[in-house]
């Protein structure tokens, strides 16, 4: 099995191996950088934090801080740069700046399906909405099965 369909309010939305789906529907990549912090000085990590934002804001325009705690950043970039681009200027960075390590990684799948799901009105048809859970027979005692569908 190496292609996979994702469906959405019983419609098919996609379909295509992990790489493609990741590929084409994907927001990009996400930057994780960890910058060195002096164990004398902790107090310094704005002062030491700033410079590398406004850098890679500069190199990367399109880039938008996701996280940021004790010296850990994690940008999300679009996918007009590439991966040769990104690590090609994240060891520029480690050259420049006190950053111990980075990673760059491709949208996940998880991603890909909730940019999919998320367009789905939340509203639930009429004949749903108005069963009750108290209306609903119990039928623990019967026999039943469960199916992945």
């Amino acid at each position: 099995c190496t292609r996979l369909a994702i469906m959405v309010a019983g419609e098919f939305k996609a379909i295509g191996t992990l790489q493609h789906l990741k590929s084409r529907y994907g927001n990009g990549y996400k930057i994780m950088l960890k910058v060195r912090i002096p164990r004398d000085a902790p107090a310094a990590v704005r002062a030491i934090v700033e410079p590398i934002k406004a850098y890679l804001l500069g190199r990367l325009p399109d880039a938008h801080l996701l996280d940021e705690h004790n010296g850990e950043l994690e940008y999300q970039v679009g996918a007009g740069s590439s991966v040769a681009e990104l690590f090609s200027m994240l060891e520029e960075m480690t050259n420049t700046f006190d950053i111990d390590d980075y990673g760059v990684t491709q949208t996940t799948l998880e991603q890909v399906f909730i940019n999919f799901a998320r367009p789905q009105p939340a509203a639930q048809p009429a004949h749903v909405a108005e069963t009750s859970l108290d209306a609903v027979p119990d039928r623990r005692s019967e026999d039943s099965s469960i199916m992945a569908v």
